[in-house]
């Protein structure tokens, strides 16, 4: 923007002017200023600045009154010329940039603007905090997320658990740091976002403050002190217009923690990764958090931007796909055995976890494909996943004490109408077709007319719905 402005300066009133990206910032004006600008302009004003909290150059500017321009974003100024404005009252001139024609940019984009350094995520936290990488690895797909494919709202979460407060308080705090503020849920510190007024001219201030604004692309986290809490934060994004990542703590009291491990257990599968043990145990100490802040920089936030760019290909009916989803079901059968011995409850449990588990799978290999900014998913990512999903399952079994006895189901019908609810959970509203495509391997539905049967009489008893284009879904 500097040689931009250098043009604004030199140019004469009316001289037209390049086109430009930067930020519209608040700009307040005396009382005698609006005057004059209203009546020798008529138009709305808005401050222009390289960045949104800082003051390296300001600039006033014009757009017609008809029109609105949100403060704090990114724009790219199209058309706009230099003109003066003389207030008479003050017996005072300052020149402006009258916009006539501007777009507001994806708010991330002035990331990728900037070429971007060969760097690993989760290597970075694997020799700055985690130590661990299969955990670096985990955290690291929550960063760079997810695509959105079909009616499935993006992203990859993580459901943890921890016994203090105050850790997974901080550990929150260094993978919220970690990604741009664009995708942040939460608000920079107070006194950042409150900002301040900077003087520019006698009756113009400039309000500079720290508060960019988020895309549909969020990263989350949250602490609670049950699995439930998490479903709930996951089920209210279901229909997210964008990607959604989650980094979440668990943190039961001592009595309540292996009925927390327990609803782990059961909810498998509603998270991408699960990590059934404490944090805290798993993470040496607050110094190596310490360490992990100062090692953040801009590098970070332009790698994870240009990561979400890109959303590699899959096909989810392709052999290699299928060959892996076969594998886990084997594998849980497995794993299932020893806390499951009922093969009937287990066969229930098997069914649960089958119809949900390619979208957890997808989008693991989707983030891992994103890591090596590949435009498809290869043999490779889908491997990983598949290990990664693995070993969560397995380390979640371990965390068991003694037998499982999965949720009673009260009849068969409440049994198919649970796994018909699982897969609108995850994929939003549905047509038969692609539930039967999801439900036909269970081998709880004899035919597609007996999905339809069940189908209609959920729609009787309002348990859903049908949209205009024939599809179901949970109200």
């Amino acid at each position: 923007m500097t040689d931009w402005n250098n043009q604004f300066i030199d140019a004469s009133h009316g001289h037209a002017l390049d086109e430009v990206e930067c930020y519209a910032i608040p700009i307040k004006h005396s009382p005698s200023w609006i005057e004059s600008i209203d009546s020798q302009t008529n138009s709305n004003t808005i401050g222009l600045s390289a960045l949104m909290h800082s003051t390296p150059i300001l600039i006033p500017a014009i757009f017609p009154k008809d029109d609105s321009l949100r403060p704090y974003t990114l724009i790219r100024i199209n058309q706009s010329r230099k003109i003066g404005i003389h207030n008479r009252k003050l017996k005072q001139s300052e020149y402006y940039v009258q916009i006539e024609e501007w777009t507001e940019l994806p708010q991330d984009s002035l990331y990728l603007d900037v070429p971007k350094r060969d760097i690993t995520i989760s290597d970075f936290l694997a020799e700055s905090v985690l130590g661990d990488e299969f955990l670096s690895r985990a955290i690291q797909a929550t960063m760079i997320s997810s695509p959105s494919y079909e009616n499935v709202v993006g992203g990859v979460s993580i459901a943890s658990l921890s016994s203090s407060s105050g850790f997974a308080e901080e550990l929150e705090k260094t993978f919220t740091l970690m990604v741009p503020p664009e995708y942040r849920s939460s608000s920079p510190p107070k006194f950042t976002y409150n900002g301040k007024f900077v003087h520019y001219s006698r009756g113009i201030q400039f309000h500079v403050a720290d508060r960019p604004q988020q895309t549909s692309n969020l990263y989350d986290t949250i602490r609670t002190p049950t699995m439930r809490g998490i479903i709930r934060e996951l089920d209210s994004h279901y229909r997210h217009d964008g990607e959604y990542s989650l980094f979440s703590a668990i943190l039961p009291k001592e009595s309540a923690r292996s009925r927390e491990i327990k609803e782990i257990f059961n909810n498998f599968g509603r998270t991408e990764f699960t990590i059934p043990q404490n944090l805290d145990e798993l993470i040496e100490s607050d110094i190596e958090i310490d360490k992990a802040r100062k090692l953040i920089d801009e590098s970070l936030w332009i790698h994870i931007a240009h990561s979400r760019e890109l959303t590699p290909r899959v096909n989810m009916k392709n052999p290699i796909f299928q060959s892996r989803i076969e594998y886990l079901e084997k594998s849980f059968d497995v794993m299932l055995s020893d806390i499951i011995p009922n093969e009937t409850d287990r066969n229930y449990y098997l069914a649960q976890m089958i119809t949900q588990i390619p979208v957890p799978f997808r989008k693991m290999a989707q983030s891992f494909a994103r890591v090596k900014f590949e435009d498809d998913v290869i043999e490779e990512d889908l491997i990983l996943a598949s290990k990664s999903i693995i070993r969560c399952f397995d380390e979640t079994c371990q965390a068991q004490v003694g037998k499982v006895e999965p949720r009673k189901i009260k009849n068969k019908i409440s049994l198919r109408y649970k796994l018909i609810e699982t897969l609108l959970l995850q994929y939003g509203p549905t047509s038969p077709d692609v539930l039967w495509d999801r439900l036909e391997s269970t081998e709880f539905f004899r035919d597609m007319k007996d999905l339809m049967d069940l189908l209609k009489w959920a729609r009787r008893k309002d348990k859903l719905f049908i949209d205009n284009q024939g599809r179901y879904g949970l109200p």
